[in-house]
Formats: structure tokens, sequence, C-alpha cells
């Protein structure tokens, strides 16, 4: 089972962003929170393999989390998913080790699909396991 964690603030686009990927990935397990705490307590405790990240939430940004993220856990993928298409959010996103970046609205759902889906079959062939 893979695994991801959509950390979102905005309960409306968390919800429609899990439909997507239930509906796209059988596999998928994915779990939802609203803030960078409650995001770290969740990484800590299951250890995603992926983490879809806003960048502006409650307490820290999506930034600082993901740097976080991936100074511990650097083999969880980290992608970022703003409403903000600004160049320094994409170098932040870079710099703090984002694998992917993309701009809420404007990023067609079956590029952010894909990109995961990549993810999925490069886990599992480094698992040994086919893709279903």
């Amino acid at each position: 089972m893979f695994r991801a964690l959509l950390v979102e603030d905005n309960a409306r686009f968390r919800q429609t962003t899990k439909d997507m990927l239930l509906a796209r990935f059988s596999s998928l397990c994915v779990t939802e929170v609203e803030s960078a705490d409650e995001a770290m307590k969740e990484i800590n405790r299951y250890c995603p393999d992926l983490v879809l990240m806003d960048i502006k939430l409650p307490g820290r940004n999506g930034l600082e989390l993901t740097k976080e993220i991936k100074s511990r856990y650097p083999h969880v993928v980290v992608i970022i998913l703003t409403n903000h298409d600004f160049q320094q959010y994409r170098d932040a996103a870079e710099e703090s080790g984002a694998d992917d970046f993309f701009v809420k609205g404007t990023t067609k759902a079956n590029k952010i699909l894909e990109s995961i889906d990549s993810l999925i079959r490069k886990d599992r062939a480094e698992l040994g396991t086919k893709p279903k």
C-alpha cells in the first residue's frame, strides 16, 4: 500500500484532491491534515511515501515543513500544491527539497496524477512489485 498525506487547510480542496487521488489509485491510502503541526505528528507516526503540501498553512508554512520532512525523512516525496505561482516560491520549494511544484487552478489534474503515478511505479519497482 502506497501512503499519502495531504496537508491542506482548505477543507473543500482537501476533499476534492483526496477524491481525485482515490479515484485514480486504488492502492493509495490517503490521510489528510490541515496544519503543519498535525502533518509532523502524522509523518512521525506512519511515515508516508508521499506528501502533497500547501504552502500557506496555519502555524508555519509548507516550505519550512518540507525542509524539516526532507531532513528527517529524505525518502519521502513532497509535492507542493499552491495558489501562488511566484518564482521565489518555486525557488524556495526547490531549496527546501520539494520533489515537484504545481499551481492549483492552472495545473491540469492529469499532470499531477501522472507525477504521482510515476512515483508509485518507481516505488513499486524499487520494491520489486508490479503495479495493479
